[in-house]
C-alpha cells in the first residue's frame, strides 16, 4: 500500500468490501507512518488492482494503527474491492 507522500505500509488484517475502518501495520524506522487522516492508494501487482481510500482519522494498536472514518473508491474508477492482510 502506498501512500500520497510517499509512505508504504502493508494491511495487518484483511479489508472488505464496504469496509469502515482498515487495519495498517506501523512503520519501522526509517519509514514514516501514516498520517493522521488523509487519502491512500491501495495497490498490488498480482494480481494488479488498485483502489483510492480516504480517511478521517487513525487509532493507535500497539503494533498498527486502525484507520477510521475510511470511504472506499472514494475518488477512483477502479471499484470497491476486497484486500487481504500482507497487500
Amino acid at each position: 500500500m502506498a501512500f500520497e507522500n510517499n509512505v508504504q505500509g502493508t494491511l495487518h488484517s484483511n479489508v472488505a468490501i464496504a469496509a469502515t475502518t482498515i487495519d495498517v501495520v506501523k512503520a519501522v524506522a526509517p519509514n514514516k507512518d501514516v498520517p493522521t487522516s488523509g487519502r491512500l492508494t491501495l495497490s498490488t501487482t498480482s494480481p494488479d488492482k488498485k483502489e483510492i481510500i480516504t480517511y478521517t482519522g487513525r487509532t493507535d494498536n500497539s503494533t498498527y494503527w486502525t484507520l477510521t472514518g475510511v470511504t472506499k473508491n472514494a475518488e477512483s474508477s477502479f471499484g470497491d474491492q476486497a484486500w487481504t492482510a500482507g497487500d
